[in-house]
Order: structure tokens, then sequence, then C-alpha cells
């Protein structure tokens, strides 16, 4: 995946909190690494979790899915410049749930082991959400608009795991469709 922004200067850009408050959220959250940015928000300042969500699906998330459909068409599409086919890809999300893993890891010698004992701790977070709508469109033709489509993101690997896969190869039969003027 590209360039992941940060959630706490994303929320600052937004106006949806401040400087100072972001200075002293990074200060609890250095204390509580297991808990996020948006909770600690929601904790201390009274900002509406709705808010803070949307900000992280509008601007985190949906990029990112977004970015995947990008990747995955390339790559299906061989030969043919996905810009230059496809003028757009629009990704609504409107809910998500996020989950910590905590996983205990013995570093010793550079290698990395799992340890039942006293180890230092990793918090690894996944978000689930249901995809409301991607919106495909061609340069050539009608809109290709996929609906509730189930997906995984591990921010800690930067990785999208997308359950229904066969949306691309739909995707990419109704493009190439699209633009031999075959009607699908």
């Amino acid at each position: 995946m590209g360039k992941i922004l940060k959630i706490g200067w994303i929320l600052t850009r937004e106006g949806v909190i401040t400087r100072e408050q972001l200075e002293n959220i990074l200060a609890v959250q250095e204390k509580h690494p297991d808990r996020s940015i948006g909770e600690i928000a929601a904790d201390l300042f009274a900002i509406p979790e709705d808010e803070i969500e949307s900000v992280f699906a509008d601007h985190l998330l949906a990029p990112v899915v977004q970015e995947w459909f990008y990747s995955e068409l390339t790559d299906k599409l061989p030969g043919l410049a996905v810009e230059t086919i496809v003028s757009g890809i629009e990704v609504q999300i409107t809910s998500f749930t996020r989950s910590t893993i905590i996983r205990k890891e013995f570093v010793k010698g550079g290698s990395k082991k799992l340890f039942r004992g006293v180890a230092e701790k990793k918090y690894l977070f996944k978000i689930h959400c249901v995809v409301d709508s991607v919106t495909i469109r061609p340069v050539k033709g009608p809109e290709i608009v996929f609906h509730g489509l189930a997906v995984e993101y591990d921010a800690q690997n930067q990785r999208l795991k997308v359950d229904h896969t066969s949306v691309i190869l739909e995707a990419k039969i109704k493009i190439l469709q699209q633009l031999k003027g075959v009607k699908g």
C-alpha cells in the first residue's frame, strides 16, 4: 500500500481536534499503546466517536481500498494503462470495527520468538468493515458498482484483504466489454 497518513494529523487538519489536544492524546497513547488516538480523543475531549470514525473512513480506510482496486485492476489488465481506461474509483464506507491483537515477542540475537514469560508487547490493529459501495468509472460506458464488500485491513503490515476478490475479475470483464463496445 502507498503512503498512509497519521490519523492524529488528519484529525487536526480537519479541525476535529487542536494541536494541543493532539499533543495530550499522544502523551496518553505513549503510556497506553493499546489505545487508539480516536479512543483517547473521545475519552479526554468528548469528541464524538462518529466524527472520528468518519474522518478515519474517509481519509485512511477508503483510500486504501481505492488503491487496492487500482492495483488489482492494473494486475488484471496487463498491457493497458488503467488510468487511461478508468477515470476514477469512488469508495463509500459508513462503519467499521477495529480489533486489537496483543502478541508477546521475545527478541534474542536479532530473531523474534514467541515467548510465554515476560516479553515485549506488540499491539497489532486490524480493521474490519463492509464497504458500502465501490464505483468504478470507466472512460467508456456506464459506471460499475459493487456493494457490500467485506474487507480486513492489517494496519501493522499495511495489507488489505477483500473477501470476494472475484469483483476484480467481474470489473475486468465489464471494462473490457465496454472498451469493445459490447453491452454486458
